[in-house]
Parts: structure tokens; C-alpha cells; sequence
């Protein structure tokens, strides 16, 4: 995946023209990151999106909450993520979207910080009187798939 030639030149405006509100989205994605390393589960349900609460909720098989979910992720992984080089590359009145550097480790797998390391586009959702995580997408992931598939005759 590749970003659109001009993204150096949107973030700088973004920075420029509002710098305050793309302060305050970086902000509420490190308190997400942050409640996220240290499983604090209060913190990070409030700085997670509800509408991706409510989406994951509605597609998992059972009865199981998302809450549930990390209260069992967190019982048997150590995982960490670690954000550096952020910025906001867009800035809507309910929307924006972070590009940065994720560095994902997990203990009980012996993966250590910066073994994997990855460029994402993190989307935000202003909800609950802040901005609250929603989703991310690795830039390293390579979809273009044409030339890789054999058509059989």
C-alpha cells in the first residue's frame, strides 16, 4: 500500500491549521495505548470506539463482550504496542486518521520490542467527548495480489 504523494504536505497543513485538535488526537490514541500496555480494561473501553465495540459484538459467535475478549487476551498474552512517529494526516469533525510506526511485542512469545515493527494508519472516532480508537491498517501489508495467482487451463 502506498500513501498519496502530497501526505507530507496534508499533515503539515493539518499541523498548521489545527494544531491544537490534532494535539488532542494524538493525545487520546497514546491514553489508548497506554491502557492498551498496561490492561487497564475501564481505560481502554473508554478510549475505544463503541461503534467498533458494537461492531466486533455483533459478528463473534456466542455471547462473549468485547470486554470478555481482552480480560481473556490479557490472562494469556503480554502484549505491547508501542507508537512512534505519529501525525494525523486527516482531521474531520468526527473522523481522523493517525499514520505511524507500530512496534508489537508479546512476551509469551518471545517476541521482543522492535522484532516486529510496521507502518499503520490508526482511524479515530470522536465518541463519548473524545477521540477513541477504531481501527488500524499495516502499510507493510502488500494486497496487490495480481501476478501471484496461476490461472489453471
Amino acid at each position: 500500500m502506498e500513501l498519496p504523494e502530497d501526505i507530507d504536505q496534508k499533515a503539515a497543513v493539518i499541523i498548521k491549521d489545527h494544531f491544537s485538535e490534532q494535539k488532542v488526537v494524538l493525545s487520546n490514541l497514546s491514553t489508548y495505548y497506554t491502557a492498551y500496555n498496561a490492561e487497564d480494561l475501564d481505560r481502554l473501553l473508554q478510549y475505544t470506539a463503541p461503534s467498533f465495540i458494537e461492531y466486533w459484538e455483533d459478528y463473534v459467535l456466542g455471547s462473549e463482550t468485547w470486554e470478555d475478549h481482552l480480560k481473556e487476551s490479557f490472562s494469556y498474552t503480554d502484549e505491547k504496542y508501542k507508537l512512534s512517529d505519529e501525525r494525523v494526516i486527516f482531521l474531520g469533525n468526527k473522523e481522523a486518521v493517525v499514520q505511524g510506526t507500530l512496534s508489537w511485542s508479546d512476551a509469551t512469545q518471545d517476541i521482543a520490542e522492535g522484532d516486529y515493527v510496521y507502518e499503520a494508519l490508526i482511524y479515530m472516532e470522536y465518541a463519548n467527548g473524545h477521540w477513541t480508537y477504531s481501527d488500524y491498517i499495516s502499510l507493510d501489508q502488500d494486497f496487490d495480489n495480481r501476478g501471484k495467482i496461476e490461472v489453471f487451463k
